[in-house]
């Protein structure tokens, strides 16, 4: 996820070769939690990282919609009407937020 940080966090930021993708290791090591949780079924670990991720990036809405997908699948849901809701609101958000 790449989010923009305030400069006072550089020191958090992953030291690599070349240029720096803005993301710290705790967003990656928690990005990475939460794809093997959710790829492994476990979809409340999952959701408790892309809550933490979310407190880091109030404003990502990639997480935002990964949250709205773990949610369906953790719900069993077999409708999408729920799922649609949320990702309609995303993309209102999104649109106002670009006006």
């Amino acid at each position: 996820m790449a989010a923009d940080k305030p400069a006072d966090q550089g020191a958090e930021k992953h030291e690599g070769a070349g240029q720096s993708s803005g993301v710290t290791d705790q967003e990656k090591e928690l990005s990475a939690s939460a794809l093997q949780a959710f790829t492994s079924g476990n979809y409340d670990a999952c959701l408790q990282h892309l809550a933490c991720l979310q407190d880091i990036n109030k404003d990502d809405y990639k997480i935002i919609l990964n949250t709205a997908v773990a949610e369906f699948f953790k719900n069993n849901q077999t409708t999408t009407d729920n799922l649609r809701q949320t990702l309609n609101q995303l993309k209102n958000q999104f649109l106002h937020r670009f006006k």
